[in-house]
């Protein structure tokens, strides 16, 4: 169903794009438009609620219970993005599924996956089985969407949980509590529930760290008082700035 909320506004210089709405330089509404950062739920939003994702993407993709999964099959997701000319970076599920299925499906990784879209797989008919006497005719399959994605670079699934991030260089800066859940494949529950809460509450650490954007390993981390305002991490001028909780902004350079 087509509507939007207020939301932050995004980019690639011909056109601003409000979700999957696409303005031009006048401002009027216009189709067509490229991939672009948006999320169904709104950039807004910090919760870190089990359908809400952030994509790469275009069109305008569902987020109801059978389709909120649809959107990252076909474009790169994340909880949190960032990007260059050459790759996208995230933060998120290593794989998303629709239904009860899709949330139990919550291991995490930071990645880097490349910019360049691989090409679609071709098809691969199926003969069509031949209809038995009386039986009622068949719905023709929906048209399934070529993903968009491109080969993904690395990954590393012993990431702090990541609440801020902004990728510059050859270096990608991010922020948040570190990740102490340890879950059973199939199970939506932590073993150590009272640990997994109190990491993710900031309460055994919060750190800013410095990874390779190349291979994703760690060149160097700082502690913080507090944890990052989601989304609240920024470069300028050879400076990293982010956003605290405590109601403070913390700098940080040479």
């Amino acid at each position: 169903m087509e509507g939007s909320v207020s939301d932050i506004l995004s980019g690639d210089g011909q056109n601003v794009y409000l979700k999957y709405f696409v303005f031009d330089a006048e401002g009027k509404r216009t189709k067509g438009g490229k991939c672009h950062l948006f999320s169904i739920a709104g950039l807004l939003g910090e919760e870190w609620f089990v359908r809400s994702y952030w994509i790469i993407g275009e069109g305008m993709p569902g987020a109801g219970w059978g389709g909120w999964a649809n959107a990252a099959k076909q474009f790169p997701f994340g909880r949190i993005l960032c990007f260059n000319d050459q790759a996208i970076y995230g933060y998120g599920r290593q794989q998303v599924a629709g239904g009860p299925v899709g949330h139990r499906m919550d291991a995490y990784h930071l990645f880097a996956m490349d910019r360049k879209v691989l090409p679609a797989p071709k098809p691969q008919p199926k003969p069509a089985p031949a209809p038995k006497a009386g039986a009622k005719k068949r719905r023709k399959p929906r048209r399934q969407m070529a993903p968009k994605k491109g080969k993904m670079i690395w990954s590393d699934t012993a990431s702090l949980t990541v609440r801020a991030m902004a990728a510059g260089g050859q270096r990608l800066v991010l922020a948040g509590p570190v990740d102490l859940g340890k879950k059973k494949p199939g199970l939506l529950a932590f073993e150590n529930e009272p640990d997994a809460l109190a990491g993710f509450q900031g309460q055994r650490g919060i750190f800013l760290r410095i990874v390779s954007a190349t291979d994703g390993k760690k060149v160097c981390e700082l502690p913080l008082k507090s944890l990052p305002v989601f989304d609240g991490l920024s470069l300028a001028g050879g400076r990293i700035y982010l956003s605290l909780k405590n109601g403070t902004v913390a700098c940080f350079g040479k």
